[in-house]
């Protein structure tokens, strides 16, 4: 624990915060994507859990002065699971508020278009990926 404690105080910046522009998970390629990302249910055997993510969100919220409760917000994957982002590293994991128009619901709605668009073949991984990660928090 000590050495995430360490990591976690390493990694967060503090008064030149730059929002994160997510980690890719490498076992997802474009040429498997039908055997992953999008096989119903794939994210579920990949996710981390919630306890994991509680605690990095707890640390972030702290280190970034983020107002309200842990429960306002949701740790998010910068890049979506659905879209072969990486399921722990803290380069794709950001508290993002739940309400407002880039809040965690409006972003879930882009994730599942382009997660559409990606599983039937009329964008790329690679321009899903760009286009999540483009996101503003």
């Amino acid at each position: 624990m000590k050495l995430f404690v360490v990591l976690i105080a390493i990694i967060l910046p503090t008064a030149s915060f730059a929002y994160p522009q997510g980690t890719i998970n490498r076992n997802v390629r474009q040429s498997n994507i039908h055997t992953t990302v999008c096989v119903p249910n794939w994210t579920d055997t990949i996710r981390p859990s919630w306890s994991y993510t509680n605690r990095i969100k707890k640390l972030q919220m702290k280190e970034l002065g983020l107002p309200g409760t842990t429960l306002d917000y949701q740790e998010d994957h910068i890049i979506s699971l659905s879209l072969g982002g990486h399921p722990k590293d803290i380069e794709n994991l950001y508290p993002q508020p739940w309400a407002g128009p880039n809040g965690a619901h409006a972003k879930d709605v882009v994730e599942r278009r382009l997660h559409r668009q990606l599983c039937a073949g009329t964008i790329t991984l690679e321009q899903a990926r760009q286009r999540i990660s483009a996101w503003q928090f």
